[in-house]
């Protein structure tokens, strides 16, 4: 086991959820979801992935980085309802500290709408994550879905009011 999937799963073992009430979303929301382009940015490289689409790309960057699994997420407009720029920093910094404090591994990025409807939103992509532990962070952060990555599959999207939990 790598040491970023050790540490995530020390940090599940941790995570605590609340179970709010579950909403229906619009299909036009999840549809701009999955029409998203989300990108990824290493040291050397940036990945541009859809939901959905394989990409040779985004394994070949999980290779690099030992890890089989990652999940997309931004802290930016909780629930898609939209905050201002200071208040999504603030909320992308409540996500950087409660990752540092879990002892997780992330890449930066952002979602993009390719219409160009909404800004972007600041990212991140949390290498050797788990879906439970996804889940977890996403509802934590108000989200109402993330991106779930596994080697060799195409990325998908999770609504989280779906996700089950322990």
């Amino acid at each position: 086991m790598d040491p970023c999937q050790q540490l995530s799963y020390r940090w599940r073992l941790h995570a605590t959820c609340s179970q709010g009430e579950v909403s229906v979303l619009d299909p036009a929301l999840i549809e701009s979801y999955k029409a998203a382009v989300y990108l990824v940015r290493d040291t050397n490289r940036r990945v541009a992935f859809r939901i959905e689409n394989e990409s040779a790309d985004l394994d070949r960057l999980l290779d690099a980085r030992s890890s089989r699994t990652a999940v997309f997420l931004t802290a930016h407009n909780p629930g898609s309802q939209v905050l201002s720029p200071v208040e999504n920093d603030l909320a992308h910094e409540e996500l950087l500290k409660e990752l540092r404090n879990g002892g997780l591994c992330w890449l930066t990025g952002d979602g993009v709408d390719p219409g160009g409807e909404w800004i972007a939103e600041t990212s991140v992509m949390i290498l050797g994550i788990d879906r439970i532990a996804g889940a977890t962070l996403a509802r934590q952060f108000g989200q109402n879905a993330y991106v779930w990555i596994q080697r060799g599959e195409p990325p998908q999207l999770v609504l989280t009011q779906r996700e089950n939990l322990p």
